[in-house]
């Protein structure tokens, strides 16, 4: 539950052939994955359309999927090299209306390189996205749309310090994003699951980037291997 990522973000491990992990950040977003062979997995994720408000004063409803596969090789003990795709889209939706307010397509060919063992793994991510906006407005059947393409970027990695215990972390880099969150966690683990608590700082702002007006956000995050 823990070789094939840094936090979030893929690293080049793939797992052995036959395995699957299903995986929660933050309880909204959830992930998955299958390795098709011990070169070759699926990734999914995404957040499952749900009203903002339970007791639909606002009717709104943001959701999220995406869709890849990761081709890894493994160069020597220490060293995988890996080439990723990964497409997704989101939505923003009012019930007051027929037609979507906001959904973004994304299209992200990366390629991440991995130093390192289970016991200690850094992780570089490079990629671009290639992104599609497409904003309604009333009368509602009419909308404009832009594309805003966007390079990517990751460092990441875990430490074992202990039997069952790991630090973990990751910065990740999006030139559109605004901001760089950093984030840093705890890690425990088995053999077939693994659970992470820690905070992402959001305060570094990018581009004209405006800050949340609270910077420190907690992670939470469990991942389970079969």
């Amino acid at each position: 539950p823990t070789i094939f990522r840094s936090v979030g973000v893929p690293n080049a491990v793939i797992p052995k052939k036959g395995k699957l992990y299903v995986g929660s950040y933050d309880l909204l977003g959830l992930t998955a994955g299958y390795s098709l062979d011990d070169r070759l997995m699926l990734i999914v994720g995404g957040a499952i359309p749900t009203p903002d408000d339970w007791t639909g004063i606002h009717s709104e409803i943001l959701g999220a999927w995406s869709l890849g596969v990761k081709l890894g090789l493994r160069l020597d003990s220490l060293v995988h090299l890996a080439l990723g795709y990964q497409y997704g889209t989101s939505i923003y939706d009012k019930a007051a209306t027929e037609e979507r307010e906001s959904e973004i397509t994304l299209s992200a060919p990366y390629i991440v390189g991995s130093y390192g063992d289970d016991d200690s793994r850094v992780s570089l991510t490079l990629g671009h996205a290639f992104k599609s906006h497409r904003t309604f407005y009333p009368p509602y059947r009419n909308f404009s749309e832009f594309k805003r393409n966007a390079w990517l970027g990751a460092l990441g990695g875990d430490y074992r310090f202990a039997r069952h215990w790991k630090v973990a972390g990751e910065v990740a880099y999006m030139q559109t994003a605004g901001v760089l969150p950093v984030i840093a966690t705890v890690r425990y683990f088995s053999r077939t699951w693994a659970v992470d608590v820690g905070v992402a700082y959001v305060g570094i702002t990018l581009e004209g980037g405006t800050p949340p007006v609270i910077p420190v956000l907690p992670v939470v995050a469990g991942v389970f291997v079969f």
